[in-house]
């Protein structure tokens, strides 16, 4: 009776079976970075688009309610800033704007709070994001609040409508423009624009 003796693995399947394991770990490897890098730009885009349609809707607040306080004739309260203030922005390379605003209709639900409808405020880049700056209107110590709403903006461009044609300033005193058109840049976005209507000034 003849036994035949059971024969191992040669050192070259050793070698093979390594090689396609190794190789289907590195598929399996990269199919989940993939995947990871996938869900991450998915989420940035979604935080992008939060943050693009926040800023859009604090802009409409603001400059739909620009306003332009009642003055009487001659008596020497309208300056040549006024209410509504268009302006280059020295501190920036590529003319970026700085405008300051009255606003009206100040969210305060039911006058709960002690505090004015109306407040100043003003939009412009700071430390390469967009900011806005904000105080009550006749307080005598401002206290201004500033919050960053969109970081990395590389510019901040406006112009007005006078009711006849757009305008890279406003140099009335006593009046807002009917409505004002929006360009902001920015390194991960081409451009966001967006023209308002200004209530008081159509």
């Amino acid at each position: 009776m003849t036994t035949q003796s059971s024969r191992g693995f040669t050192l070259l399947e050793m070698l093979l079976a390594i090689t396609v394991f190794a190789v289907m770990s590195a598929a399996g490897l990269a199919i989940l970075q993939g995947t990871l890098r996938a869900g991450q730009q998915v989420q940035q885009a979604t935080g992008d688009i939060t943050a693009w349609q926040r800023l859009m809707w604090r802009l409409d607040q603001d400059f739909s309610q620009a306003v332009a306080r009642p003055r009487l004739p001659g008596s020497g309260t309208a300056g040549s800033a006024g209410d509504f203030r268009l302006q280059r922005d020295s501190e920036t390379d590529n003319g970026s704007h700085i405008v300051t605003l009255l606003r009206s209709n100040k969210l305060n639900p039911g006058g709960r709070f002690p505090r004015a409808s109306m407040e100043w405020v003003q939009w412009r880049i700071s430390s390469g994001a967009l900011v806005r700056i904000s105080w009550p209107y006749g307080a005598e110590q401002p206290n201004p609040v500033t919050q960053i709403v969109l970081p990395e903006v590389s510019s901040f461009h406006l112009r007005v409508f006078n009711g006849a044609q757009w305008q890279p300033n406003w140099l009335s005193a006593n009046t807002v423009p009917q409505a004002v058109e929006i360009t902001v840049s920015g390194p991960r976005f081409s451009q966001l624009q967006r023209v308002i209507p200004i209530v008081e000034g159509v």
